[in-house]
């Protein structure tokens, strides 16, 4: 297919943008496109950011995105290594870009965006970057705001913690100590009603990334764990305590599986599973054996932070759940692409609870407490009918994303064997209690011979914080062996 047929038309382009603002826009507020702008404007003043806007709207037809999405990397590739361009323009495109195509990246394309993104965020100062691609703005042109460069360093800041936080990469992490000055200078003014949402997201995010320093199993504590703990959920109620009324949930929706998308917006379900991943980050450390007798842990403390960290999943699980893709006339996505790495941790620390074998810790019942079969078989079904919605008859390459649907049913996998592992542990029990435990949909991996426990068991024994976003980024996205457009960076 040609690349003329490839991005649309000035008309189609006009339909895309306004797309652009119902669905996508409110989903990254780091980027501000001005909503009295033309699509051809656009084009015509920013033209690697119209492509990227153009690619992120063609999100219901799959294998066109996934091309637009090779074509939008390869420029970028050009302009960073070839021309050194560093300009607003630039970064903004790379974060919209790093937000929606994440899945389709390997680990180490991922990190080295995430780290272009940083320098040039940081050349010049921040607010020195040049504004377009000529470096200067037409009295005609229409006006940007203002603040766009602080946007657009906060939404740098928020993609890279979002990766690095969870994965508890140290040395990954940002310098926060101008974050405060940059969230205030966005606020005071209140250019738009999104400016206090992302500064929201980014203090969530920084005390995330204090909790994972200190929760470090190499890193020795200066006060008793307890009073560690105790300080940082302290601070997380406070965060909670003093959101916004109209970014506050309805708690009554937290623990259920509701669908219903008036019930929870986007902004509030995305805060909502910050703070569960930052009292995750918090407990986590509980599950370690290793960890735990190092700083020898009393058991109490451990089945304290143990159950902890389980009701953090539940919370995580239960806004996930509601925070779904909804398939109805016109596709809304309710989920920026780069919040699976939160999903990943969510589901790979969910499958890790349930391998604690410790006395007042009953596997049998944390099966049934914990809720993650049920929150993965919401979240294959959900990305399921997205794939089959993104289908496309013009375009015959694979979707990235039926590779995302394809990655959860192997977690799915995974819980499974675990609860066919409880069962066997019972004792006194015989075949029909322990395929009692089985939900009725139980893919027929988990009741294969040795060959399919075989390739479960390996996932199960090799559980660590890597292993499910190396798989994620690594083996399930490289397409048909197909090199990847970044390979060079």
């Amino acid at each position: 297919m040609a690349a003329t047929e490839l991005w649309p038309t000035d008309a189609e382009a006009e339909t895309l943008l306004l797309q652009y603002h119902a669905s996508h826009a409110p989903l990254a507020p780091f980027v501000i496109v001005p909503k009295h702008l033309m699509a051809s404007d656009l084009r015509r003043q920013r033209p690697f950011l119209w492509r990227v806007v153009m690619m992120i709207s063609c999100f219901i037809d799959g294998p066109r995105q996934h091309r637009m999405g090779k074509e939008v990397l390869a420029e970028l590739g050009r302009m960073s290594v070839l021309d050194s361009t560093r300009n607003l323009e630039t970064l903004q495109g790379l974060l919209l870009t790093i937000s929606w195509l994440n899945f389709c990246l390997k680990s180490a394309q991922l990190t080295n965006l995430l780290f272009l993104a940083r320098s040039m965020s940081l050349s010049s100062g921040g607010f020195g970057i040049s504004y377009g691609a000529g470096g200067n703005s037409s009295k005609d042109e229409v006006k940007w705001g203002e603040l766009e460069h602080a946007r657009a360093y906060l939404g740098t800041y928020y993609l890279n913690a979002i990766v690095f936080n969870t994965n508890k990469k140290v040395d990954a992490f940002m310098n926060t100590s101008q974050l405060d000055n940059y969230c205030n200078l966005l606020t005071s003014p209140g250019e738009y009603h999104s400016d206090l949402y992302l500064a929201r997201l980014v203090k969530i995010q920084t005390l995330s990334q204090s909790i994972s320093m200190a929760m470090l199993d190499q890193q020795p504590m200066q006060l008793p764990l307890t009073m560690v703990i105790q300080t940082f959920q302290e601070q997380i109620d406070a965060y909670r305590a003093s959101i916004p009324p109209h970014l506050v949930d309805n708690s009554k929706f937290l623990l259920s599986y509701s669908r219903n998308a008036d019930l929870l917006t986007y902004s509030t379900g995305t805060l909502q599973c910050h703070l569960a991943i930052s009292e995750v980050l918090l407990a986590d450390m509980a599950i370690s054996d290793a960890h735990c007798a190092s700083i020898s842990l009393p058991h109490s403390d451990r089945i304290h932070l143990l159950w902890s960290c389980l009701h953090a999943l539940r919370r995580f699980y239960a806004v996930a759940s509601i925070k779904s893709c909804d398939i109805v006339d016109q596709v809304e996505r309710n989920f920026l692409g780069i919040h699976a790495s939160d999903l990943a941790y969510a589901i790979i620390t969910g499958i890790k609870l349930l391998l604690v074998r410790i006395p007042d810790w009953d596997p049998r019942y944390i099966i049934s407490e914990l809720g993650i079969r049920e929150m993965l078989d919401k979240e294959i079904e959900h990305v399921g009918e997205v794939v089959a919605r993104r289908k496309s008859d013009r375009w015959p390459e694979e979707d990235p994303m039926d590779r995302m649907h394809k990655l959860l049913m192997y977690g799915r996998d995974l819980v499974n064997m675990q609860i066919q592992q409880v069962a066997a542990e019972m004792e006194g029990r015989d075949d029909s209690s322990r395929h009692a435990l089985l939900p009725a949909s139980a893919p027929a991996t988990t009741n294969k011979g040795d060959t399919g426990q075989g390739w479960v068991m390996a996932g199960m024994e090799d559980l660590d914080d890597d292993l499910w976003q190396n798989f994620m980024n690594d083996t399930a996205w490289n397409l048909n062996g197909e090199p990847m457009v970044m390979d060079s960076f």
